[in-house]
């Protein structure tokens, strides 16, 4: 159900084998990685898009229990925040998200329509469709999936929060918003060929979403990469999966 979450304790970093059979790193941006112990290791083949440093990060023991939401926030759960005035009320918000709802008068996700008759239609693939509670909500931005957790009593992961517990949840039907910003792991340098293209230059301003959405491309749907937009946008299946420290006292 929505409710259930994957107690994940965050220990230390992981190695797991790509499609290759080489052992790669789970890389994670963190505090912790940036001050962890660097050893040469080469890439698999074809990670060099946007992410990778050219080295092994080894992180030190250290121990961080989290809560990950089993679930992504379905479009029933995203009513009841709207319903409880989501969108009016500015301590849910940060200050450039409340700015940009207050300029931009948003009341709802992006393609969401009002029926008329108190309810609320989806614009699909498949054309206008009426709102099926049970499925994960879609097209949010960066700002409005913050404030959906900040009313839920949740965080939105960070990228290391997310990797780690990855291996416990199904992901890859939205992509799911992090609090991380999309900067470089450490021994990162950016390619003097065409791939340059795609990472460097972009790391300013933009939020890192991880896993994959169901129109993602097989070979860009893996635990590693890294996809990245301005916190205002929508236009992509962006989805929400909190996440949360089980001692901090808060519930949904």
């Amino acid at each position: 159900g929505g409710n259930v979450v994957q107690t994940v304790v965050l220990r230390r970093l992981s190695l797991r084998a790509d499609g290759s059979g080489r052992l790669w790193p789970a890389y994670l941006a963190s505090a912790h990685a940036r001050q962890a112990a660097l050893a040469a290791v080469p890439p698999p083949e074809g990670a060099a898009q946007s992410l990778l440093p050219d080295t092994h990060l080894s992180l030190q023991p250290w121990n961080v229990l989290l809560q990950l939401r089993q679930a992504l926030v379905t479009n029933d759960e995203y009513l009841a925040f709207m319903a409880d005035g989501g969108y009016e009320r500015h301590e849910l918000w940060h200050a450039e998200g409340w700015d940009w709802v207050r300029t931009q008068a948003h009341k709802a996700p992006l393609y969401w329509q009002p029926d008329g008759r108190g309810q609320w239609q989806h614009f699909t693939l498949a054309g206008l469709q009426p709102l099926e509670g049970t499925a994960p909500v879609s097209h949010v931005s960066c700002y409005e999936a913050f404030a959906f957790c900040q009313w839920a009593g949740w965080h939105l992961p960070t990228e290391m929060e997310w990797e780690a517990g990855a291996a416990r949840f199904a992901w890859g039907r939205r992509w799911e918003w992090t609090q991380s910003a999309y900067q470089p792991y450490p021994g990162f340098r950016r390619s003097a060929d065409a791939v340059g293209e795609y990472n460097g230059k972009f790391m300013i301003n933009q939020q890192v979403l991880r896993g994959a959405s169901f129109a993602t491309p097989p070979g860009h749907a893996r635990l590693s990469y890294r996809n990245f937009f301005h916190a205002p946008l929508r236009w992509q299946y962006t989805g929400i999966r909190p996440a949360r420290n089980p001692m901090d006292g808060k519930s949904t």
